[in-house]
């Protein structure tokens, strides 16, 4: 697991620094609930819904454009992400989806547990 530090911006402009997982399978970049509320988002933020499907079945949750997504020092404003609950036992804040990446080449390391934004 490469944990990414990533910062992000919402409605009360406040820039907050949280721990998001490296997911390039997971296609959307999610924030969990619990942090969306806290950067000034709920669910009437929402430009639509969202599902998110695991072997667990399906969970709904919303999609919201935050103004700014720092990570890799890469700046994406009026970025989309999905909010969605998180298991208290993750001790992460969210998951960088491929999204981010979508334009960029990321080189990962799994043996050093790194990734570097080329």
């Amino acid at each position: 697991m490469i944990l990414v530090p990533v910062l992000l911006r919402g409605p009360r402009e406040s820039c907050d620094s949280f721990r998001f997982v490296l997911d390039t399978g997971t296609t959307t970049t999610m924030v969990a609930t619990d942090i969306a509320e806290r950067l000034g988002f709920s669910a009437r933020h929402a430009i639509r819904r969202s599902r998110v499907y695991s072997a667990l079945g399906q969970e709904e949750g919303y999609t919201v454009r935050v103004a700014a997504l720092l990570a890799f020092g890469l700046e994406r404003r009026a970025f989309e992400v999905a909010c969605h609950d998180f298991a208290p036992a993750a001790h992460v804040d969210g998951l960088l989806g491929a999204d981010f990446f979508e334009d960029r080449a990321l080189l990962i390391n799994y043996a050093e547990g790194t990734a570097e934004l080329l």
